[in-house]
């Protein structure tokens, strides 16, 4: 069961949406944690990335557009 608890909050802590919203958090080191984990999922975080990019939050598009 622990199993199943801790792949399911690592598949939440590396979903490309989620990690686009965390590019706004309001600690740095949140936001570059989810930078790095962005941009280790290259290509699957692409979809993600593009509509950070036109996100209202300047933090988030700034960096999403910098991936």
């Amino acid at each position: 069961m622990a199993f199943f608890i801790l792949l399911t909050v690592t598949m939440l802590q590396e979903d490309p949406a989620r990690l686009v919203e965390q590019l706004g958090a309001e600690r740095i080191e949140e936001r570059e944690e989810a930078q790095g984990k962005l941009k280790g999922l290259g290509e699957k975080a692409v979809a993600a990335l593009e509509k950070g990019a036109k996100s209202a939050d300047l933090e988030v598009a700034a960096r999403a557009k910098h991936l």
